[in-house]
């Protein structure tokens, strides 16, 4: 081989060498992203069940005065109706 394909060469190698390394590193911080991505999306569902966990008891109470709610408003709507009878009879 002549001097100028030798250069050729060793030119190609370095750039493949430099190459390779930046293409490791961009490999690193791809799984290093995806790893912090994972750890990011398990503590926000950890906070998410940890909230409805810490807040059942309130949603059960809140789901408690609502059927309480439903149940007088059921009773104040058949509240007139109760009534008819009577003035039908003295009529």
């Amino acid at each position: 081989m002549d001097e100028e394909t030798r250069e050729y060469f060793e030119e190609i190698k370095e750039l493949e060498t430099e190459n390779n390394k930046i293409l490791k590193n961009l490999q690193q911080r791809a799984r290093i992203g995806f790893f912090v991505k994972l750890l990011y999306w398990a503590i926000l569902a950890g906070i998410a069940f940890g909230a409805f966990y810490f807040l059942q008891p309130y949603i059960e109470e809140g789901k408690n005065a609502y059927k309480s709610y439903k149940e007088v408003e059921a009773k104040v709507k058949a509240f007139p109706t109760s009534f008819e009878g009577l003035f039908k009879q003295g009529n």
